[in-house]
C-alpha cells in the first residue's frame, strides 16, 4: 500500500534583513461489483525497504557486505507478519538472518540478507514477506548478484510514488519577495500539472514566514484552508492558491520558514485547528524552501534535519527541497553577489535528499518572470513534492569514477549536472538533474568497481 506525501514549500526573503465501489463485504475486502480490492484507512499497512538489493560482482566464496532490510507498519491497525522466507533458483548463495515481528503503527524490526557467489555466474532470488496487510498480503524483495574474477558493486535503486500528497507553502511575504512570488504564482500550473500527470490525489495549503505577526504565525491563510483534488478543478486550485497569499504585503524581515513550518504541522501555532485537515494519515512529508534569504527561525541544520525526520515512521517519507539563495555558490549569476555563509537551508535540503536550485532565476533585472525557467523550476520541485528521489546513495566507494555506469529503466543515462547524472563525492551518492530524475515505478541501477577485500 503507497503512501500520501506532505511537502512544505517556503519561499524566502527580506529587504530588511535581520539577524469509491457501490459495496464492499466489510471494511478492508472485495468491491462485490468489480471485485476491486478495497482497503479500510486504519488497515495495516507495510512499508519494506528497500523493495530490491543488489550485491554486485564478487570473486567465488567471497562474501559481499550484509545489507538490512527494514519492515515498517505505517498502518493504524496492528501489522502480522507471519513469515519472512528466501525463495527462487540462486536462494543457496543468499543467506538471512532474523525473523518476522508483528508491529504496532510506525514500529519496525529489520532483517539481514547476505551473498556469497559459489559460482562465476549470476544469481537471482527473492525474499517474501507474508503479512495480514490487506492489499499486499506477500511481499517480495528481489536479490540479484554474481560471482567473478573482480569486484563489481551494482546497487539497485526502486523510485516509488506515494497516491497521495499534501503540501505545506511557506510563502516570504517581506517586502523583497513580491516579484519572486508572483512568478511562481504565474507558473503554479506547472507544479499542478505534474501532479495531475502523476495521477496523484493532492492538498495544498499555504502559510507565511512571518512568525511575529499572531494572524500568520503558522496559520494557514486564504478563503479556502487546504485546496484538495478531490473536491475542485485544477483552475479553482490555482486561483485559492493565488488569493491565499498577497505578494504586495510587507510582512516581518525576519523571515523563519522553518519555525512556521513547525508551528503549523506540530500545533503550536495559531493555524494548528486548520491545518488539520491538511495533513492527512500516513502522509509523506517533503519541505521545499524558496528563498533569497538565510532563515532566522534559530537552532542550525542539524535540529531541523532530525525534526523532519522525524515527523514520519521511515525517513524516505520526509524531505525539504526549494529555491533559495545559495551564496557564493548559487547557480545564477543575479545572485553571486549574496553572502556566502547561507548555509542552513543548504544543509537540510540536501541532509533530506531534496532538490535546491536559485530562486534568483525566477525573476529578470527587471522583476519580470521568467517564463521557461518558472516552469521549469517548479515542475522540478514537483517531482521531489510528489516523493521522487534525485539522490542516490551507494554502498561502496569507487575505485575509478570513469566506470560508473548508470541506467534506469535500462536505458543508460549521461553524466551532466544540466540533464544527467552527477557523483558527488562528499556523500558517495549519484544526483540526477533536470530531465533525467527518475520517474515513478522506475528502476536505477548503478554499476562502479569497488576494492576488494576478499582476494
Amino acid at each position: 500500500m503507497r503512501t500520501a506525501l506532505l511537502s512544505i514549500v517556503a519561499l524566502s526573503a527580506g529587504c530588511i534583513e535581520y539577524d469509491v465501489g457501490s459495496g464492499t463485504d466489510n471494511n478492508s475486502g472485495t468491491d462485490t461489483d468489480t471485485g476491486e480490492i478495497i482497503v479500510d484507512p486504519g488497515a495495516p499497512d507495510i512499508l519494506v525497504e528497500p523493495m530490491n538489493l543488489g550485491f554486485g560482482t564478487r570473486p567465488t566464496d567471497c562474501a559481499a557486505d550484509d545489507q538490512i532490510v527494514t519492515v515498517t507498519n505505517i498502518g493504524e491497525d496492528e501489522l502480522l507478519v507471519d513469515s519472512i522466507e528466501l525463495l527462487g533458483a540462486g536462494a543457496g548463495s543468499f543467506d538471512l538472518v532474523g525473523g518476522p515481528s508483528n508491529l504496532l503503527q510506525g514500529e519496525s524490526f529489520t532483517f539481514t540478507v547476505g551473498f556469497t557467489p559459489n559460482a562465476q555466474t549470476d544469481f537471482n532470488a527473492r525474499v517474501q514477506i507474508k503479512s495480514n496487510d490487506p492489499d499486499e498480503g506477500e511481499v517480495d524483495v528481489s536479490l540479484l548478484g554474481s560471482g567473478g574474477e573482480n569486484t563489481i558493486n551494482s546497487d539497485v535503486f526502486d523510485q516509488g510514488l506515494p497516491e497521495k500528497v499534501d503540501v505545506l507553502w511557506v510563502l516570504d511575504n517581506s517586502c523583497s519577495m513580491s516579484d519572486k512570488v508572483q512568478a511562481v504564482e504565474s507558473g503554479m500550473d506547472s507544479f499542478i500539472g505534474s501532479f495531475v500527470d502523476l495521477g496523484l490525489d493532492f492538498q495544498m495549503g499555504v502559510v507565511t514566514t512571518d512568525m511575529d505577526d499572531p494572524l500568520q504565525s503558522g496559520l494557514l491563510q486564504g478563503p479556502t484552508k487546504v485546496m484538495a483534488s478531490a473536491t475542485m478543478t485544477d483552475a479553482q486550485i490555482i486561483t485559492a492558491f493565488d488569493a491565499a497569499f498577497d505578494p504586495t504585503s510587507a510582512g516581518s524581515g525576519s523571515e523563519k520558514p522553518m519555525a512556521a513550518a513547525q508551528a503549523s504541522i506540530n500545533g503550536t501555532g495559531a493555524g494548528y485547528a486548520s491545518t488539520e485537515g491538511l495533513i492527512r494519515t500516513n502522509a509523506h512529508l517533503s519541505i521545499i524552501v524558496i528563498t533569497d534569504e538565510e532563515d532566522s527561525s534559530g537552532q542550525n541544520a542539524a535540529h531541523w534535519t532530525s525534526w523532519v525526520d522525524g515527523l514520519k515512521p521511515a525517513v524516505n517519507m520526509t524531505n525539504v527541497s526549494g529555491l533559495i539563495d545559495q551564496g557564493g555558490n548559487s547557480f545564477d549569476p543575479n545572485c553571486a553577489s549574496a553572502p556566502i555563509g547561507f548555509d542552513m537551508l543548504k544543509d537540510i535540503i540536501d541532509n533530506t535528499g531534496g532538490l535546491r536550485d536559485g530562486i534568483c532565476q525566477l525573476v529578470d533585472a527587471n522583476g519580470n518572470a521568467n517564463p521557461a525557467t518558472v516552469d521549469q523550476l517548479l515542475e522540478w520541485l514537483s517531482f521531489t513534492a510528489a516523493g521522487l528521489q534525485t539522490t542516490f546513495e551507494l554502498s561502496g566507494e569507487p575505485t575509478n569514477l570513469s566506470q560508473i555506469r548508470v541506467t534506469v529503466d535500462g536505458t543508460q543515462v549521461d553524466y551532466s549536472t544540466l540533464n544527467g547524472w552527477y557523483y558527488d563525492s562528499a556523500t558517495n551518492s549519484v544526483i540526477f538533474y533536470g530531465d533525467a530524475i527518475p520517474g515513478s515505478a522506475t528502476q536505477v541501477v548503478v554499476t562502479y568497481p569497488v576494492e576488494s577485500d576478499c582476494l
